[in-house]
Order: C-alpha cells, then sequence, then structure tokens
C-alpha cells in the first residue's frame, strides 16, 4: 500500500491500518485485513478444510473454528486445548477469534462471551444473565479487543488502542465488576504477547489503570516470552535485561523465556503432576 513513514513502522500494523483509513476509508483497512486472512487461510489449507468452507461467504471466525479443531486433535499442547483443560472461571482475550471460546465447549464447559463495550457502537451485553460468579463449568471469556463477529467492536488502528485505552482509564464500568476484581485479586498468565507489541502494552497499562492494582503484588504474575530475535532486535541480551527490569519493577510479573508452547508444557506437566498427587 505505499506506506510513506518509517520503513520499520511498515510491520506495525496499527500504524499501517491507520495509514489506510486516510489513505483509503475508514473501513478498508478492516474489511481488507478479513478478505486478507480468509483468503490465506483456504490456500493454505485447501486440502484440510471440509468442503463447505472452501468456498463461498464463509466467515472468518467458521475458518479459524475449523482449523481449531482439527489442530486440537493433533496437538496435545494446543494453547486453547491446554488453557481449557485448566480449571479457571475467566479468561481475557485480546484475540478476535472464538478458538477458546470452541476449546471450552469441546472440553465440556459452557463459556459465556462478552466484548469490551470501548466504544458506542459495542452494545454493552447485560452481565445481569450471570445468576452467579463465573465458575470453571461456566467461565466468562471477555474478549477485549473485539471479535470478528462484530466488526465495530475490533481494536486494529493507532486511534483504536487510544481510544480503547482512554475509554478503560476514563470509565472503569467499561470493564465487568468480575473482571476487574479477577485482575487485581488473582495471578495473571500473559501468554502469546509479544511484550514490546500494541496490544499487549495497551492491555498492560488498562490492567495497571484497574482499582486495587496495588495488590497485585500479592500473588503470582508471568508472561511468556519468546527470545528477542537477533535479526529484530538490535541488542538481544540487552532488550532481555530492559523487559525483565521494566516488568519486574514495575508490577512483579515473572517473564518465561520460550514459546508459548514450551511454557504450557510444563504448566500442564505441574498441573497434572499436582492433581493426582
Amino acid at each position: 500500500y505505499r506506506y510513506p513513514m518509517s520503513p520499520n513502522e511498515r510491520e506495525s500494523l496499527p500504524q499501517v491500518a491507520q495509514y489506510l483509513t486516510v489513505h483509503q476509508d475508514a473501513r478498508f483497512p478492516f474489511d481488507e485485513l478479513e478478505d486478507t486472512l480468509i483468503t490465506h487461510i483456504r490456500n493454505r489449507f485447501a486440502t484440510t478444510l471440509p468442503d463447505n468452507l472452501r468456498q463461498g461467504n464463509a466467515k472468518l471466525n467458521d475458518l479459524l473454528d475449523a482449523l481449531g479443531t482439527i489442530n486440537r486433535q493433533k496437538d496435545p499442547l494446543d494453547p486453547h486445548k491446554a488453557l481449557a483443560d485448566l480449571p479457571i472461571s475467566i479468561y481475557v482475550t485480546a484475540n478476535q477469534d472464538n478458538l477458546l471460546e470452541s476449546a471450552l465447549k469441546a472440553a465440556g464447559r459452557d463459556p459465556r462471551s462478552f466484548l469490551c463495550p470501548w466504544n458506542e457502537f459495542i452494545e454493552k451485553k447485560n452481565l445481569s444473565e450471570y445468576t452467579e460468579d463465573p465458575t470453571p463449568d461456566k467461565p466468562m471469556v471477555f474478549h477485549l479487543f473485539g471479535s470478528w463477529d462484530n466488526p465495530d467492536s475490533i481494536v486494529l488502528t493507532e486511534d483504536n488502542y487510544f481510544d480503547f485505552l482512554i475509554g478503560v482509564t476514563s470509565n472503569k464500568d467499561i470493564i465487568p465488576e468480575q473482571v476487574r476484581l479477577a485482575l487485581s485479586n488473582s495471578s495473571l498468565l500473559f501468554l502469546g504477547f509479544q511484550t514490546e507489541d500494541w496490544d499487549f502494552r495497551v492491555l498492560y497499562r488498562s490492567i495497571l489503570a484497574q482499582p486495587g492494582s496495588a495488590r497485585r503484588n500479592q500473588f503470582a504474575q508471568i508472561a511468556a516470552q519468546v527470545e528477542p530475535e537477533d535479526g529484530r532486535i538490535l541488542e538481544p541480551q540487552g532488550a532481555r535485561t530492559y523487559l525483565e527490569d521494566y516488568f519486574g519493577k514495575g508490577s512483579d510479573i515473572d517473564i518465561f523465556w520460550g514459546s508459548p508452547q514450551e511454557f504450557l508444557g510444563q504448566l500442564m506437566q505441574g498441573w497434572r503432576t499436582g492433581v493426582q498427587a
């Protein structure tokens, strides 16, 4: 799309998407990203997808759900399968797909999905349908950055991220009380993020802005983080030290240096050992 700014920003989806809202129109980056992902999935997994999803007007989440089901059957450490096997009551996801809900249903659980109403176009789902707090049998899945089932809810551009952060810091009720309590009164696991990316930074700052943040140092906080890449980071060791100092001093977050799959392998082994004991 001939992005005209700094060359290193061409890999930043929020910045490129922001440019496209001006260079094209407000809906263009959202529609183009969805179409690109659908085309890529169909081309890459042409022999894997069910016949009814290989063509026609299949939605992106339907394609992702089909692939998620296949991957959970093949990979015992599929991240969503592993998380669905843990007795967690509240999941907060930055993903716009329904892979977590599908994994929870496959595990025999009954998830309830909610979107963060960070803008006026997102209907605030009534939490009163909960007759009791979320439980491992009926967990809550809270989508912070929207869902492909509701394009108006997607957080994609720079302006979207700024509007989201302004919304959650100026109006505490945007985050349901159950989620706010979980963010301040329980251990947190950050899985699948690159800690220098927009989605993690905005998530991190929004958590710090929640009431009761001072109590988090009473609980273990872990972020699974892939080693800084030599080709992408100027000084990998320096980057590693910086991230450990930033998150360790700022909020007592311990960083696991390895892939999410490696972390989940150790987590699930420890969990099963503890259950058996």
